[in-house]
């Protein structure tokens, strides 16, 4: 008997004792099929959402039940958050694009300046992923007025301001990333590798003694870098 309540909850707990989650999204499942509590079943949509997205490694699967969730919730913004985020972790970004236009319509409104400026930043990604360059700009900048101290933002302008050859602009926020603390492993960058491309910038704009403070202050930092040791061997004398 699949629908009985007390053995349902007995072997969930033994799944969840034994770090067992595709057990547990089993359990979970046969517990929503019964259930006729509102407040229960948004519980139970949660956990069986970030099962999925989490240990499970199946966003596509988490849409499902998050769009469950919006529906018996339609109130609850990290529940259409966390929908954005697993459309777009399952590859379906135009309409993880969409959902996070609507989020920062209503998250403006409930003035989370920083959580506007995060969804700004990830429409930024979606743009430049698909090589909408102008598009990618004008949410990068919408990110950056909201919260000019975030890495990625920083990066991903630095980075556009290179493909535009618009180096004054591509120094300016380099040089803000100089500035932050961050995550190399998550943001892809280094600050070893920071600093090489302002070195460059100075180069292009012939000046040679700060390009080398550059290239030299990223090798403190990494000096085993092939690249930086390069630039400062090559480096012109005058």
């Amino acid at each position: 008997d699949q629908t009985h309540r007390q053995t349902l909850v007995a072997l969930e707990k033994l799944a969840r004792d034994a770090k067992e989650p595709d057990r547990l999204v089993q359990l979970l499942q046969l517990q929503l099929e019964i259930s006729e509590d509102d407040s229960e079943r948004k519980k139970l949509l949660a956990e069986i959402a970030a099962l999925y997205k989490g240990p499970l490694r199946h966003p596509a699967q988490a849409v499902t039940y998050l769009e469950l969730l919006t529906t018996l919730a339609p109130e609850d913004l990290a529940a259409r958050e966390d929908l954005a985020e697993a459309l777009l972790a399952a590859g379906r970004a135009d309409e993880a694009a969409q959902l996070m236009r609507g989020l920062i319509d209503q998250l403006t409104k409930a003035r989370r300046g920083k959580d506007v400026a995060r969804y700004h930043q990830r429409l930024g990604g979606i743009a430049e992923a698909k090589g909408d360059t102008a598009g990618a700009a004008e949410s990068f900048g919408a990110a950056y007025k909201l919260d000019p101290s975030q890495p990625a933002t920083l990066l991903a302008l630095g980075r556009i301001a290179l493909a535009r050859n618009e180096l004054e602009n591509a120094r300016k926020f380099y040089r803000a990333l100089l500035l932050q603390n961050f995550d190399e492993a998550s943001s892809g960058v280094s600050k070893a590798e920071v600093y090489l491309v302002l070195g460059r910038l100075h180069l292009a704009a012939k000046e040679i003694p700060k390009a080398r403070n550059m290239f030299e202050r990223g090798l403190e930092i990494d000096p085993k870098n092939a690249e930086l040791k390069q630039a400062l061997a090559t480096l012109p004398t005058a």
